[in-house]
Parts: C-alpha cells; structure tokens; sequence
C-alpha cells in the first residue's frame, strides 16, 4: 500500500506543480505586456523630448502623462510579482498539503498492518497454547 500512496504523492505533486506553472506562465505574460507597453512609452518619451529640444521648447511638465503611464505599469509589475510569488507559496503549500495526507495515510495502513500482525501472532499463539493442553490432557 504505501508503494501506491507514494505514487499518488508524486502524481499530485506533479498536477500542483503543472497548475502553479500554467498561472505563473499567465503572469509572466502579463508583465511581460506591461513591459512592452513601458517600450512603447520611452519611445514615445523619446520622441517627445526630442522633437521638444530639437525645436528649443524643452518643458519637463508637458510629458507627465508618458511618465505617470510607466508608473501605472511598473505598479501593475509589482502587483503581478506578488500574484506570481502567492501562487508559488499556494503550490508549495499544497504539495506539503499532499506530503502530509499521504505520510498519515501510510503511517495509519503501516500500523494497521502491524494490528493484524500482532492478531495472527496472538491467535497462532493461543492455538498452539490448545494444542499443548489438549496434548497434555491426552498424555495424562
């Protein structure tokens, strides 16, 4: 029996840890949009304050905008590191969940299995205990 609850250990530590994955794949590809989007803002950044030098009408407060757009996203980023560092600390609990249950569920079959042992034992024992006085019965 414990051979086979190991198995089911491994098999559900393997679907915990495919889940955890497939979520932290949909973050990565979240920050990795909200990367992109902070890309396209330098760009636009960079366009800006060139053509503002470039024509001598540089005005630091004409682009806050661009600028309080690469703190939304980089906000976005931090709450997603979160999100992905709670779905691993989720899994890891789960799969302690998983260690946990299967280590009882063993523990609990091994000493059912030395119950039964000890019962045959003490059966055998008191059958052989029987005999011998029906021997000694006969014999005397």
């Amino acid at each position: 029996m414990g051979f086979i609850d190991k198995v089911d250990n491994k098999w559900k530590h393997m679907n915990s840890k495919r889940s955890e994955n497939s979520e932290i794949d949909e973050i990565r590809k979240k920050i990795e949009a909200e990367n992109e989007i902070i890309k396209e803002q330098i760009v636009l950044i960079g366009q800006h304050f060139w053509n503002l030098y470039t024509n001598g009408q540089y005005e630091p407060t004409d682009d806050r905008e661009l600028f309080e757009k690469i703190d939304d996203c980089n906000s976005n980023i931090r709450l997603l590191t979160v999100q992905a560092d709670n779905v691993r600390l989720k899994g890891l609990q789960d799969r302690e969940r998983i260690d946990e249950e299967t280590r009882i569920k063993i523990e609990t079959k091994q000493a059912e299995a030395e119950d039964r042992r000890q019962r045959r034992e003490e059966e055998r024992a008191a059958k052989r205990a029987e005999k011998d006085a029906a021997r000694e019965y006969e014999e005397f």
